[in-house]
């Protein structure tokens, strides 16, 4: 995956690293659902708390049981499950 700069910007810690991707992959999830880009439109998708899904993405990383619904409601080729609950894992296309 490409992530902008501001993901992996230097002299952030590798829990912001982490939140950053988040940061990012929700918010690519929710483009592909509504041009708004709200993280809303992705908590009404999966059926939780737009604040439950803010703070998995604060700490740097999802539960089990949340990423396999993150994985069941967009599918393994948008969101493996992996990539949420350690998002150092996604790989990063150079």
């Amino acid at each position: 995956m490409r992530f902008p700069k501001w993901v992996n910007k230097p002299g952030t810690t590798k829990q912001e690293r982490a939140a950053n991707r988040l940061r990012y992959l929700v918010l690519r999830l929710s483009l592909e659902l509504d041009p708004r880009n709200t993280l809303q439109v992705v908590a009404d998708r999966v059926g939780m708390s737009h604040v439950t899904i803010s703070l998995y993405i604060t700490r740097g990383y999802f539960s089990p049981a949340m990423a396999a619904r993150f994985e069941d409601t967009f599918g393994r080729e948008s969101c493996p499950n992996e990539w949420l609950r350690d998002p150092m894992l996604i790989p990063v296309a150079k």
